[in-house]
């Protein structure tokens, strides 16, 4: 009887360690890991601009907007915003310009080439004029 309790017993704990050792079956991918709003700026050929990129997920494909304003004091940058496709390569996150939503006089789309650190996205800018600076970061995070 004493073999069989403690028989039970090993079974029992063996059961509970097996549980706790579980590795979750559902692990975030990167496309999941970028979701959502951040904000920040971003540097162009009008200096110092603000920006709110929301990424989000449309059918399987993984999108943005990129809205841009102008920052007090900073520049005179007027406001727009357009369409970007996101795919993630070699632990780097490429924005590429799609469609205007609302495009301002003399100004033209750009492409991006992020990382993702701590809910912070930062990296370069592409433009017809040069390679910038891009920092956001998740508001809430």
């Amino acid at each position: 009887m004493k073999r069989m309790r403690r028989g039970l017993s090993l079974l029992l704990s063996l059961a509970l360690l097996g549980t706790l050792l579980v590795v979750p079956a559902y692990a975030v991918t990167p496309m999941e890991e970028i979701l959502g709003v951040y904000e920040g700026y971003y540097y162009a050929a009008q200096g110092q601009t603000g920006v709110t990129l929301t990424v989000y997920q449309e059918n399987s494909q993984v999108k943005a907007i990129f809205d841009f304003y102008n920052l007090p004091n900073r520049t005179n940058a007027k406001e727009g915003k357009f369409y970007m496709d996101v795919r993630y390569e070699n632990g780097q996150y490429h924005f590429d310009a799609g469609d205007w939503i609302q495009r301002p006089s003399g100004y033209y789309t750009v492409d991006l080439q992020l990382t993702l650190h701590d809910y912070v996205l930062s990296g370069e800018v592409f433009a017809s004029t040069g390679t910038y600076s891009f920092y956001a970061e998740k508001p809430n995070d």
